[in-house]
């Protein structure tokens, strides 16, 4: 493609010789820029560009392995498409999206991808809007926060500490079946962004945008398996709530419970030496590259016996939110969670009981019940559980094994668990650090993410009304769809057409 003399001039002809901000980004990307930039005399270009690429590090850390190039230069791309909405703003959008398609070397179909992710945007925010009604109607308590004209208004306490409820299933399942769902991923970055920024405040344009996040955003990362992104939603918004209603006492609290924390690397090497010292030898890394600053830290290995193991470390956030319910002198025990997974019962039994021997024998570590337990070994299952157990504890009854072991019957949603919390401390800690272990087996695992026991239910208790088992697999196996690059048959027609009006218009 020949550029006009006019662009070639708009473009290599500006003041800055833009892309500094995002490196990584196809030239076609820039150019679309600095194309608009000039034209529109846009300023705070730089600090436009450092955004772009703190949502597409966001995306790389959380979503990296399931997500490809076409999707990082939609999210770069999205903001022309806000401006696509405006009659002012929209010619000189569509040229520059012109200049991109011109320019790409990306090929046909990553380009008809890209236009089907960016034609998602305004359904997601029809969809939003639709949903700011309802909540007008439905919860008229805290209608006015959403008014336009309190954007830049502050908003009462009452309304920041109202439980936002999560989208109703058929809803969320309309989304779905019109737009992507990495275009849902690439909004919860954008939103993760946007409310770690300094133009996070009480003010109705944040309390929307946390509304957002926690009732629809948040959900769905986790119903699809990024959990990873849905734990950095949530902890932004737990901690953004306590520092606006003035309980920033909380999140200073929940800092000490970090103190131990000096970089990810070196939790990475102190929970190598929990696992060598509970589990043996294992091999393990973490998951999240933190290109970020979100401050989610979390990883995967296998241990011996090639058992999985997961882990990852309590946000800010959400420690924060948890001393806020249960008092500022609470002892989390789960600041470390990890999680052994195996085959079979049996297999459990002896893991727990191999794990509370190297316990029993270790300086370095002391088993500590949580705040809400009286031992510091918690099993619950069905009896025939339990009993497996007991027996690989050797223990001889119920009621001996009760006096050393909280035992919980567990019947209603099938979940079974064994659990064990305590400290770790080696010399250069700052603190000791509370761990939770848990182990479960393959299917108990698969229960706790998708079945009757789903942590869904747990974090948005109203999910159970509606959010049934089958629908919870089913966006469960989206996230291995979103690899093939694959558009909804609504968000392709929409592609097309977007083609078409960006090539139809002229400069």
């Amino acid at each position: 493609m020949i550029m006009s003399e006019t662009r070639q001039a708009d473009v290599h002809h500006h003041p800055r010789y833009a892309g500094d901000a995002f490196p990584l980004a196809p030239q076609s990307v820039i150019d679309a820029y600095l194309y608009y930039w000039q034209v529109t005399h846009e300023k705070n270009q730089t600090a436009r560009e450092e955004r772009m690429t703190s949502v597409n590090g966001i995306l790389n850390d959380f979503c990296d392995g399931y997500i490809q190039p076409p999707v990082y230069t939609a999210a770069m791309l999205m903001s022309l498409m806000d401006k696509l909405e405006d009659p002012l703003t929209s010619r000189n959008a569509y040229r520059a999206l012109r200049v991109f398609l011109e320019e790409s070397e990306a090929g046909k179909e990553d380009d008809e991808y890209t236009l089907g992710l960016l034609s998602d945007r305004q359904k997601i925010g029809t969809f939003w809007q639709e949903n700011i009604n309802e909540i007008i109607e439905s919860y008229p308590e805290i209608a006015q926060a959403f008014r336009d004209d309190m954007s830049e208004s502050q908003i009462p306490r009452e309304m920041w500490e109202h439980d936002a409820p999560i989208v109703q299933r058929d809803k969320i399942i309309k989304l779905k079946e019109n737009v992507n769902i990495v275009s849902i991923l690439i909004q919860s970055a954008e939103l993760l962004e946007w409310l770690s920024s300094e133009k996070a405040g009480n003010n109705g344009e944040t309390y929307a945008y946390m509304y957002a996040a926690r009732s629809i955003f948040a959900p769905i990362c986790k119903m699809v398996r990024f959990g990873g992104l849905e734990m950095a939603l949530q902890s932004r918004c737990s901690q953004l709530e306590l520092e606006i209603t003035g309980q920033q006492q909380f999140v200073e609290k929940a800092a000490t419970h970090l103190e131990w924390i000096e970089s990810p690397e070196q939790v990475e090497q102190v929970i190598q030496s929990i696992f060598e010292h509970t589990l043996g030898d294992t091999i393990h890394e973490r998951a999240l590259s933190h290109n970020s600053q979100h401050g989610i830290i979390m990883g995967e290995g296998i241990s011996e016996g090639d058992s999985r193991v997961t882990w990852r470390v309590k946000s800010l956030g959400r420690i924060a939110h948890k001393l806020a319910r249960s008092g500022i002198d609470a002892k989390p025990m789960d600041i470390v969670g990890t999680t052994v997974i195996v085959e079979d019962e049996s297999t459990l039994a002896a893991a727990l009981s191999s794990i509370l021997k190297r316990i029993n024998s270790d300086e370095r570590i002391e088993l500590v019940p949580s705040p809400s337990r009286d031992y510091a070994v918690h099993v619950r299952g069905d009896l025939a559980y339990i009993d497996t157990v007991r027996e690989a504890l050797g223990y001889s009854t119920r009621k001996e094994m009760e006096r050393h072991v909280d035992v919980v019957d567990e019947e209603k949603d099938g979940f079974r668990v064994a659990k064990v919390t305590f400290t770790y401390y080696e010399p250069g800690l700052k603190t000791p650090v509370p761990v939770e272990m848990q182990i479960n087996t393959v299917a108990d695992r698969e229960q706790a993410r998708g079945g009757k026991a789903a942590h869904l239910y747990k974090r948005y208790p109203d999910a159970r009304e509606t959010y049934d088992t089958q629908v919870l697999q089913e966006f469960r196996g989206d996230r291995d769809i979103i690899r093939h690059n694959t558009l909804v048959g609504p968000s392709k027609e929409r592609a097309a057409v977007l083609r078409q009006m960006i090539m139809g218009t002229s400069f």
